[in-house]
Order: C-alpha cells, then structure tokens, then sequence
C-alpha cells in the first residue's frame, strides 16, 4: 500500500502536502490516445531499427 501527495501547500515558503491519498497501482491508467501514442513510438523505433538493419546488410554485400 502506497500513499501520494495529492495536494500541495506552501506553508512558510515550504511545500508542504496537503492530502495524501493512497496510490491504486504502480501504473497509472492510461487514456487511448496516450496508449496510441506510446503504441506509435514503439513501432517507429521497430522500424527505423529494422531500416538500419537492412542498410548495414546492404553495406557488407557490397
């Protein structure tokens, strides 16, 4: 069980919190578009991963 500041307060030019609240998960929960995004950035260095691949066999071929 963990807990999470929630809110945060300056009292006496110290932040100080507020509210804490106990943390679900150790992974927040993500939106779609969020995941679409990670998604997209994982496939994009897969790609340029397998590119580079092709190039350096096309480089000892030659």
């Amino acid at each position: 069980m963990a807990y999470v500041c929630k809110e945060l307060q300056v009292i006496e030019g110290v932040q100080t919190c507020a509210m804490w609240v106990e943390q679900s998960s150790l992974i927040p929960e993500l939106t779609y578009t969020e995941a679409n995004l990670i998604g997209g950035a994982f496939m994009s260095v897969m790609v340029a991963v397998w590119v580079i691949n092709q190039i350096k066999f096309a480089i000892k071929r030659t």
